[in-house]
């Protein structure tokens, strides 16, 4: 995320899923932000996943954009259907999302609830 750690991990915790992310990256840890693929690209390789073997969650067309750029099997967007044509799939929140299906490598939760 953008954001930095507390506000990231206040919100994961909000949303209850803290526990699905095992490398949160944050502004605090990557200071090249998104629209560029870094975070996407730090968080790859702590995790030594291949983008090709990943699931990525956005909410922001920056978001999308440096998703895009490091060529995820798929990505989510969280809420915002005006935002379909740049994603594979929109569900309208984390709620619908199984937790057995674990091939994520990184997780935006900067939404407004």
């Amino acid at each position: 995320t953008n954001s930095n750690e507390k506000t990231a991990c206040l919100l994961l915790n909000r949303l209850e899923i803290s526990n699905f992310i095992d490398v949160p990256i944050t502004s605090d840890n990557c200071h090249t932000p998104k629209p560029s693929p870094a975070p996407y690209l730090m968080a790859l390789k702590e995790l030594d996943v291949a983008p090709a073997n990943t699931v990525i969650f956005e909410d922001s067309l920056i978001g999308i954009a440096s998703a895009r750029s490091v060529g995820p099997q798929k990505i989510y967007v969280i809420g915002d259907t005006h935002l379909v044509d740049h994603a594979v799939e929109v569900i309208p929140d984390f709620t619908v999302f199984s937790h057995h299906e674990r091939g994520f490598c990184y997780s935006n939760v900067n939404q407004s609830q």
